[in-house]
């Protein structure tokens, strides 16, 4: 029988397990301690400087009635101003629906921040976020973020913000359009196309399937399957200063300031009646003329501007072009005479514009005029004219306290080889009735 002599361990004091113990636990301590130090800074810096808040959406009909689809996937019909909440899609419900989206920033006294306005049936878009930083010194600025964007949209993005602005369009074919700038743009959405047209700052247009960004200056159009991006020459301005850009104080600050380029009066038919006013101002975030008639008025009057000659010379030739438009951005607060009066010619926001055309038989140029006529207020009476006598087309209805773009269409396409304009002697807009409230953003005529 074999025998082995093991030495037995020596045990390690218990006193030493114990400092080892505690060596440990202090070092996870330690560890634990700078994990949430870390944590806890990046989240407090991320909570000061880069967390957000959402902000106030609304969307209101101009004119007709909007659809919106909210997280049931049903569509409702709206006309008043109602609140979006994410995921919200809106479209107008026909061809002559409008509408307009607005944000607002509530903690910054509701200021205006964009507004989209959407125009006819084929126009969409998806709010999938509106955000603000949480607090002023936040650097994540403005956010807007619109999906499914088809159609034709036009946006305006406020100046003087306080804070960066970026506002994102997601079309269907997942290209999408940054814009980081106050101003006017268009979007067109086709189905192989993206028009854009900017009047403000650039746009950064990246294409679907990561190709690289491109930059739209100005107008351009942009072919989706060819991965084209081409100039577009803007049609020809034919008034000066159409967005009221441009503007003088008067010297005496009681007196209105007064858009470049542009010529305005005020009349009354009684003249101890209370007299109109125009004055160049801010609203929602845009520059606007405001034409203004108050004081109880009960009798008739005009407050308007206009641009170009007698109304039998020759102001801008036409004679070349092919297409010619009339292109208007407005809001009517308020009007107190139904409709546009007894004959049809006392609408809130009225536009003529004196032409020529060329008698075919002794070639002559002959006057002629072109006027619209928008209001708010029905007449339920049913006494009104629909429309004035010279008028080539009923007046519209609008909605109260909202933006509405009209845009004519091609009105050469509505005259006869030979009752066809040559040359325009003057164009005028002019509010007219008894008390009434109007904004004028953006009043364009263009030919090409």
């Amino acid at each position: 029988m074999s025998q082995h002599n093991n030495t037995p361990d020596t045990p390690v004091p218990l006193t030493n397990r114990l400092e080892w113990i505690a060596w440990l636990v202090m070092l996870a301590s330690f560890l634990t301690f700078c994990t949430l130090v870390t944590l806890g800074g990046v989240g407090l810096y991320q909570f000061l400087f880069t967390s957000t808040v959402p902000m106030e959406v609304t969307v209101q009909a101009s004119r007709g009635t909007l659809g919106i689809t909210g997280a049931d996937l049903r569509e409702a019909v709206a006309q008043g101003a109602q609140e979006l909440t994410v995921g919200s899609r809106i479209r107008p419900s026909d061809v002559d629906s409008q509408g307009e989206m607005v944000v607002r920033d509530p903690y910054s006294d509701n200021r205006f921040v964009v507004g989209v306005n959407l125009s006819g049936v084929s126009s969409t878009a998806t709010l999938r976020a509106a955000n603000r930083p949480r607090f002023s010194w936040g650097r994540s600025g403005y956010q807007l973020d619109l999906g499914n964007v088809s159609g034709r949209l036009e946006l305006w993005v406020a100046d003087e913000l306080g804070q960066e602005i970026e506002l994102e369009l997601v079309t269907p074919q997942r290209a999408s359009l940054v814009i980081t700038a106050p101003g006017r743009y268009r979007v067109d959405v086709r189905e192989g196309e993206i028009f854009v047209e900017s009047n403000g700052g650039p746009v950064v247009l990246f294409p679907p399937g990561g190709r690289p960004a491109l930059t739209v200056a100005n107008t351009s159009a942009y072919n989706i399957a060819q991965n084209d991006l081409r100039a577009v020459s803007p049609p020809r301005e034919l008034v000066q200063n159409s967005d009221f850009l441009l503007g003088s104080s008067a010297p005496n600050p009681n007196l209105p300031s007064i858009p470049g380029g542009w010529a305005c009066i005020q009349t009354n038919a009684e003249p101890s009646a209370p007299l109109g006013a125009y004055n160049l101002t801010q609203w929602d975030g845009r520059n606007a003329l405001n034409l203004v008639r108050g004081g109880g008025a009960q009798s008739s009057g005009e407050t308007g501007c206009q641009q170009g000659l007698q109304t039998n010379e020759v102001w801008q030739d036409i004679s070349t072009a092919n297409t010619l438009s009339l292109q208007t951005t407005f809001s009517i607060t308020s009007q107190s005479l139904a409709s546009c009066g007894y004959l049809g010619s006392e609408c809130p926001l009225m536009v003529r514009i004196d032409y020529l055309r060329r008698n075919p038989a002794t070639g002559d140029l002959v006057s002629g005029e072109l006027i619209y006529g928008f209001y708010t207020l029905p007449d339920f009476s049913g006494v009104y004219p629909p429309t004035c006598p010279s008028c080539r087309q009923s007046h519209i209805r609008v909605q109260p306290n909202t933006w509405y773009s009209f845009d004519s269409g091609n009105i050469l396409a509505g005259f006869s080889p030979q009752d066809r304009p040559v040359a325009i002697s003057r164009i005028r807009f002019y509010a007219s009735g008894h008390e009434y409230d109007v904004h004028v953003s953006r009043f364009a005529l263009l030919a090409e």
